[in-house]
């Protein structure tokens, strides 16, 4: 894929191993976007940060002096509509995630969107509602370690890996 064909970038923190249960009722809700990513956490969005280029420079020089963090997946919610989507929350105890989001996305940093995985996609799917009836009160807190940071970006079918960087 030729890179100047990539649009919306954005660095990525992706679940991997951690988050089979969670791929599988993405697959359920939302298999549309499941297909086009893996269950994630973005860190920095195209608004903040729309060239691809760039997103990866500023994700290579703020990995380089951050250390490992841990991140706390919670209740399954949405934002005042499931039909606008179904999310994990995403607890950030000791600030990592927002101070390495704020060192990347600079003073471009949209602070409306807090931590979250989204399990249905309103872009993606209708099933907003019925997924978070049948979600809610589901069990899947546990704690992620993250270790690396990816930047992401859209090649017109899904969401390809542009770049990998190494928390330390």
């Amino acid at each position: 894929m030729r890179r100047e064909t990539l649009t919306q970038p954005h660095a990525t923190i992706f679940l991997d191993d951690v988050a089979l249960d969670i791929e599988e009722l993405r697959r359920r809700w939302d298999p549309v976007m499941a297909a086009q990513i893996a269950a994630h956490i973005t860190l920095v969005y195209p608004h903040e940060v729309p060239d691809v280029d760039e997103l990866s420079r500023r994700v290579d020089a703020a990995t380089r002096g951050a250390a490992p963090f841990e991140l706390r997946l919670g209740a399954v919610v949405h934002d005042g509509d499931p039909a606008r989507g179904v999310f994990i929350e995403v607890d950030d105890p000791d600030g990592a995630w927002r101070r390495l989001r704020s060192s990347i996305a600079g003073t471009a940093i949209d602070d409306s969107i807090p931590a979250h995985i989204t399990l249905v996609h309103p872009r993606t799917s209708a099933l907003g509602r019925t997924a978070y009836d049948d979600l809610q009160g589901k069990d899947l807190r546990r704690t992620v370690r993250v270790a690396s940071i990816a930047t992401t970006a859209f090649d017109g079918q899904g969401w390809t890996r542009v770049s990998r960087h190494e928390l330390g």
